[in-house]
């Protein structure tokens, strides 16, 4: 067994796992006049493995905060159009770390459904959403259980709305493009015809 800053690469897992570096509010975001968050650096553990079990080989907490018991996933038959679990974003290690995590198999059945770039594009925008997200939540609430608080609603009333619309769409998007590259060469175990693209 092989552990990493308190991820765990199990032996019998199929994770391929990476650590990436988030920058927010320096590209494009810090010049526009509604970004309101100041520059925030932080971490996403991304992770993509064949079957949802493998979700679970990432830390020992992972149920506790996504609610979906280890067992579940173990006796799960699964297929590349049915899944127990085909993205989960959420927090592990005792809220320190965020993580997001692809069943590899089930995203080539939404590929061979959908077309490569539809699905790759619809679960790197989905699972970046839950992941925006919590990263300006996890940076902006102030307490150890910070995940237990209120989160910074998102909207347009600055009388109310702790994060603008548009600064959660820069953050979203400058998110993707930081992790994006790593993501696909995950996927190239499952999509070969990603392969020099």
């Amino acid at each position: 067994m092989k552990t990493f800053r308190q991820l765990i690469e199990a032996q019998e897992s199929s994770n391929q796992i990476k650590k990436i570096k988030i920058v927010l509010g320096e590209g494009g975001s810090a010049n526009d006049a509604e970004w309101n968050l100041g520059k925030i650096e932080t971490e996403i553990t991304l992770a993509m493995g064949d079957h949802s079990k493998d979700l679970f080989t990432l830390s020992g907490d992972i149920s506790d905060f996504n609610g979906i018991p280890a067992k579940e996933a173990e006796t799960y038959k699964e297929t590349p159009t049915d899944a127990l679990i085909y993205g989960m974003t959420n927090i592990m290690n005792g809220g320190d770390d965020i993580y997001f995590w692809t069943n590899g198999t089930r995203m080539k059945g939404e590929v061979q459904k959908h077309g490569l770039w539809p699905a790759v594009f619809e679960q790197v925008s989905h699972e970046m959403v839950h992941g925006t997200r919590l990263l300006l939540s996890k940076h902006m609430v102030k307490s150890k259980k910070w995940w237990e608080d209120d989160w910074p609603s998102i909207g347009d009333d600055p009388k109310k709305d702790k994060i603008n619309e548009q600064a959660f769409a820069f953050a979203h998007g400058e998110a993707i493009q930081q992790m994006v590259t790593e993501f696909l060469k995950m996927a190239e175990k499952y999509l070969p015809e990603l392969k020099g693209k």
